[in-house]
C-alpha cells in the first residue's frame, strides 16, 4: 500500500508542482488533508505551519499572510457571491494554480493523531500586497 505522499504524488502533488486550486480541495476533502495557502513567499518556502499559526494565530484568518484552503474558498465564494454561477465554475473560468512548497506530516493543535499538511504559494501574493 502506498503512503498517502505517494498516493498524492501520483496525483500530481509534489513540492515544485504547480497545482489547480480545485484538486488541492478535491484531495483535502478525501484524504481529510490540510491545505494552507500563503501569500508570503519566504513564509510559504518555509511553510513552518505550526510557528507562524502560533506566531499569527491572533489574528482572525482573513489578516493573516496564510489562510487554510476552506477559508480562502468561502472568501472567493463571497467574493465572486453576485455571479450567476457555483464557485467550482468560476475557478474554471479564473483558475489558481498554487505553487506547492510542502507535503509533511504534523499534529495539529490540540490534536493527537499526525494529519497531512500541504502548503502552497498563491500566484498573486506579490500582487496582493501592492
Amino acid at each position: 500500500m502506498s503512503s498517502i505522499k505517494e498516493a498524492i504524488a501520483d496525483e500530481g502533488v509534489r513540492v515544485g508542482a504547480q497545482v489547480d486550486i480545485r484538486t488541492l480541495k478535491r484531495i483535502s476533502v478525501q484524504r481529510d488533508i490540510n491545505v494552507v495557502l500563503y501569500w508570503e513567499e519566504d513564509m510559504g518556502r518555509k511553510a513552518d505551519y505550526e510557528s507562524d499559526l502560533a506566531d499569527n494565530g491572533h489574528l482572525a484568518e482573513e489578516n493573516r499572510p496564510f489562510i487554510t484552503i476552506d477559508a480562502f474558498l468561502k472568501f472567493f465564494a463571497e467574493t465572486y457571491a453576485m455571479f450567476p454561477k457555483p464557485v467550482d465554475e468560476l475557478l474554471a473560468d479564473i483558475p489558481i494554480a498554487i505553487e506547492i512548497t510542502a507535503v509533511r506530516m504534523y499534529i495539529p493543535k490540540g490534536e493527537t493523531e499526525t494529519k497531512t499538511l500541504i502548503a502552497g504559494l498563491m500566484p498573486f501574493r506579490d500582487e496582493m500586497e501592492s
